[in-house]
């Protein structure tokens, strides 16, 4: 991290701004946006003079001193050419079209190319939508396939013209903009979302970025994400949230694996046997020590998603058994403390660290350098290796991914069926059957999960509630004396379980620090 003018290329960092070595000529398109206006503002307070490119200049009469308007289609080259000459640098903050078929990005964009390459000018900013990242947050992600779907496909093509312009370019995606006041201060990565930065921004803050970056390029032929840091209360909320949690979970799980009063008079309230206390005990103890420890991302998702899973059939159980709004109030209150820790949580207790990142990223890069060199050679087994250790890990991971998902699903049409055979095992075991209902519900989207592309967080939950449910039922197989033909199946669906999840292709797992992204660059 840094500040000012120290900031390193092409790394995350808070910048405040501090003054420019000269005034530039600045080329604006958009000027007449709230995102533009700001920026005009701050241009002329830093000495820069701007010119204003628009299709109806007139709506910037209130502006003067050091901005000239000039009338003229963005989308065409001749124009462009025509007004560019003697500037710097051109900035791009066109506002979106609408939700419509639309190409008004990609033609602006090819057009000030073409203009800038022939006046001569290189240096180009462009404000897109920032909805184009994998990491935005899940209803920025819905929209983008959605409402926005066809601004998402023009900002796309309009970035693949920008790097193959040759100019020297820079994409600044932002979150969600506000009218909020400058601070000076931002985040900004490259390929993705800056770590612990909010999800908006206000516009004078973004002006700010685009200022400081074109008078101290940082991010030349690189799309940079930027944002506003997170409060300091945003800490402070998470903490409280999951100390509390976190001794719930170690007190109460001390208390219910020595099966005390009162958690052994609600299990058997609610129609549970007594042994379940021990379960749920040992996995209460193990998800609070998770939620204090430092770093362990992945094994934290597993505590959240435990967590979670347990307070919420807690609530549906005592609704099932008719139990009043005073008995909700603890599953509610705990579950939401969840949420609350799991929102806040800060990056370095969110996504992997660092070393493992830079540690994955070799080994993808040895595999992948082994193959061409084995490509080269005239040994066509030595050759193949590589590639066929690949097929074999890929044909493992489907194999048991397919075994586990597809006795999910079932399982869970069994359970929501209560057909009689798992109403047989249930009632051996002691259980309630309703407790069917609350795991049908529960193992059809963790199957489902785990087959669909994408979405790794989630899938660690998928995994984390399989893990728990074939682990449960091998506990209680023992519990109640039922000899190794009863509980060798979950034991193997355990393992099956593991070994899916052990050999997950990348794009299926937490790889990615958000602290770190992968640089992008093309060359000059």
């Amino acid at each position: 991290m840094a500040t000012g003018d120290q900031q390193s290329p092409h790394a995350e960092g808070i910048s405040i701004r501090t003054p420019a070595a000269k005034p530039m000529r600045l080329f604006v398109l958009g000027a007449t946006g709230r995102t533009g206006r700001a920026l005009l503002a701050q241009a002329t307070e830093r000495g820069h003079s701007v010119t204003a490119f628009e299709r109806s200049p007139q709506k910037l009469t209130e502006v003067g001193g050091l901005i000239a308007a000039r009338k003229g289609d963005p989308c065409k080259v001749e124009e462009l050419r025509a007004a560019l000459g003697g500037h710097d640098v051109v900035v791009s903050a066109l506002g979106l079209p609408g939700f419509g078929e639309s190409t008004v990005l990609s033609d602006a964009a090819g057009a000030a190319v073409g203009a800038m390459q022939a006046a001569g000018v290189r240096r180009l900013l462009v404000v897109p939508a920032g909805m184009l990242f994998e990491d935005s947050p899940a209803i920025a992600s819905i929209l983008r396939r959605t409402l926005l779907r066809h601004v998402a496909i023009d900002s796309a093509r309009m970035e693949r013209i920008l790097e193959s312009s040759g100019l020297d370019w820079t994409v600044v995606r932002p979150p969600r903009l506000t009218n909020g006041p400058l601070t000076g201060k931002y985040l900004a990565a490259d390929g993705g979302m800056p770590v612990d930065s909010r999800r908006s921004m206000s516009r004078a803050d973004l002006a700010s970025f685009l200022l400081d970056e074109l008078e101290r390029p940082t991010h030349v032929r690189r799309i940079v994400r930027v944002s506003t840091p997170v409060g300091r209360g945003r800490a402070i909320a998470h903490w409280l949230a999951t100390l509390l949690l976190a001794t719930e979970c170690i007190v109460g799980g001390v208390m219910g694996g020595l099966r005390m009063q009162p958690f052994l008079g609600i299990i058997a309230h609610l129609g549970y046997p007594p042994y379940f206390m021990s379960i749920l005990g040992a996995w209460y103890v193990l998800a609070g020590l998770a939620l204090l420890a430092p770093r362990l991302p992945v094994l934290k998702e597993w505590a959240y998603a435990g967590l979670t899973f347990n307070y919420t059939g807690a609530a549906v159980s005592h609704l099932v058994v008719g139990d009043g709004a005073g008995a909700l109030i603890g599953p509610i209150f705990f579950a939401g403390l969840t949420t609350i820790s799991w929102a806040l949580r800060p990056s370095a207790r969110r996504d992997l660290t660092p070393r493992y990142a830079a540690r994955t990223a070799t080994v993808d890069a040895a595999d992948d350098g082994n193959a061409r060199m084995g490509s080269s050679r005239r040994d066509d087994s030595s050759a193949s290796a590589p590639g066929r250790h690949q097929r074999i890990r890929t044909i493992a991971y489907w194999t048991f991914t397919l075994i586990v998902a597809g006795e999910m699903v079932a399982g869970s049409i069994w359970d929501l069926l209560r057909i009689e055979y798992v109403r047989a095992v249930l009632t051996h075991l002691g259980y309630p059957l309703y407790l069917l209902f609350i795991l049908g519900v529960s193992k059809l989207p963790c199957g489902v999960t785990m087959l669909v592309p994408r979405f790794p967080r989630l899938k660690e939950w998928a995994y984390a509630g399989a893990v728990f449910n074939y682990s449960g039922a091998v506990v209680s197989h023992l519990s109640v004396g039922d000899g190794v033909s009863k509980w060798a199946a979950p034991l193997i669906f355990a393992g099956v379980t593991l070994l899916s999840w052990a050999l997950r292709p990348p794009d299926r797992r937490l790889l990615r620090w958000s602290g770190q992204p992968a640089p992008r660059a093309l060359p000059r």
